[in-house]
């Protein structure tokens, strides 16, 4: 049984070996490398980040220089003519009525 466990752990660390000496063996060019360091470097990635938030920042301050446009309009229309009375009248007639604005 000790024969059969020591023959067992053997292989299986050999295998192991074995696998590792094939993944070595890969090769990648320089760029590939720069790449790949560039993805995992967590440090990198946010210092990307805190880059493309202050360009935002900036952005908004600068938008803040120019100037701003509002429109407002208003319109009424009033369908009755105004009409003024006035209190000076002749005895006998009517006070005359004076009509305001535009037929």
């Amino acid at each position: 049984m000790r024969t059969f466990t020591f023959n067992f752990v053997s292989v299986f660390v050999g295998v192991l070996i074995a696998s590792g000496l094939f993944a070595q063996s890969e090769t990648i060019s320089l760029s590939r490398a720069l790449e790949l360091s560039k993805q995992n470097n967590l440090t990198l990635q946010q210092q990307t980040r805190r880059l493309e938030q202050a360009r935002a920042a900036l952005a908004a301050q600068k938008a803040e220089y120019f100037p701003t446009v509002s429109l407002n309009g208003s319109y009424n229309y009033i369908s009755e003519l105004a009409k003024l009375t006035l209190p000076i009248s002749l005895p006998g007639t009517p006070p005359p009525e004076i009509e305001a604005g535009v037929n």
